[in-house]
């Protein structure tokens, strides 16, 4: 889930690469609108470029395994290599409007290893305002704060042939034993480049249910919203503390998945919906919802297909979409009108 920010200030939103990509070309030049307004432009880029890296290298590992397996049809090995294509023409795109290093099907592999050993970076032993030294070699550096607490640390590894700067990002969270002191590097160059240091919301814990509490007397002092502290103890309290210790923010967000409850399981796997002289069928094999006509469909089926989002393979001699629970909500409406237009 790559996580936007607005340049303009004016909210963010959260894009779910797993859904998006791979897509066609037209598609993803809509995608990178969204990283066009964001206030971390590179940052953004090069976030969405190693997760197609990493697709890339698995797409890759499937691949071999399947060639390897003799008993294996050819179709499903094509149908990878088609998967790889268009991934490697959205990281054309991506390498075109960022600077960012071209992908082949050849250097996915080297790519891949490379963007590991970076997020596997946590040996930074320096840090001051503007630089950062790791291996024993020092970079110029720019940091940035998110709102939970994150430091991200952008190390200058050289300049690209239009004049920008190449970047590469590393994410320093609270558990990471430098952490203070990029904290501490972070803050200082934030001021020295008149910039705000945010101030990363605090995210209180409560271990257990709170008894409830009689209301503190009119007297009582005001306690700011930012230091309410949950009190455990069942018994009234006459008045407020006189000093309420401070929540440490432990820089942990919250998965949004997790907030939405278990993900409930996909139990339409394996079914089919028939009608006269077609049906959508559930593909757990090849993780696809198919759609098939006995003989060639009429114009009006196939602009109800297309405009429920299925796309057409070849390879499959079907109408295709992911296997998700959106996809299965767009077959059950599709079926309807199926239904109407192929009616006994």
């Amino acid at each position: 889930m790559l996580d936007i920010r607005y340049k303009n200030g004016r909210g963010h939103l959260q894009l779910d690469l797993d859904v998006l990509l791979p897509c066609s070309a037209s598609d993803f030049r809509r995608l990178t609108w969204f990283v066009d307004l964001s206030d971390d432009i590179d940052g953004n880029a090069k976030s969405v470029y190693d997760y197609i890296v990493d697709c890339v290298h698995q797409l890759q590992q499937d691949r071999e395994a399947l060639n390897a397996d003799s008993s294996c049809d050819r179709v499903f090995a094509n149908k990878v290599t088609s998967m790889i294509k268009k991934y490697l023409t959205c990281a054309g795109i991506l390498s075109k409007s960022y600077g960012l290093p071209v992908l082949t099907d050849n250097n996915a592999t080297m790519q891949a290893t490379t963007a590991a050993k970076t997020e596997e970076v946590n040996t930074m032993t320096t840090y001051t305002a503007n630089t950062a030294s790791f291996g024993g070699r020092t970079y110029p550096a720019e940091y940035n704060v998110s709102s939970y607490g994150t430091v991200l640390v952008f190390l200058i590894i050289g300049t690209l042939k239009d004049g920008r700067r190449q970047k590469e990002r590393l994410l320093i969270t609270s558990e990471d034993p430098d952490y203070q002191e990029a904290l501490a590097a972070a803050k200082a160059h934030l001021v020295a480049n008149g910039k705000a240091f945010p101030s990363p919301a605090p995210v209180v814990t409560v271990s257990a249910p709170a008894a409830p509490i009689a209301a503190a007397p009119e007297a009582t002092a005001p306690v700011a919203s930012a230091d309410v502290q949950t009190a455990c103890d069942p018994a009234p309290v006459a008045s407020a503390p006189a000093s309420v210790p401070t929540v440490k923010n432990s820089g942990n967000r919250t998965d949004p998945k997790q907030a939405r409850g278990p993900v409930p399981e996909k139990t339409f796997i394996g079914k089919t919906i028939k009608g006269n002289g077609w049906k959508i069928l559930f593909d757990g094999d090849a993780s696809r919802t198919r759609i098939m006509f006995d003989g060639d469909p009429t114009d009006a089926a196939k602009a109800a297909v297309e405009d429920a989002g299925f796309y057409y393979s070849r390879n499959m001699s079907s109408w295709n979409k992911k296997l998700t629970f959106k996809a299965y909500r767009a077959a059950q409406a599709l079926s309807a009108r199926l239904a109407e237009l192929y009616a006994a």
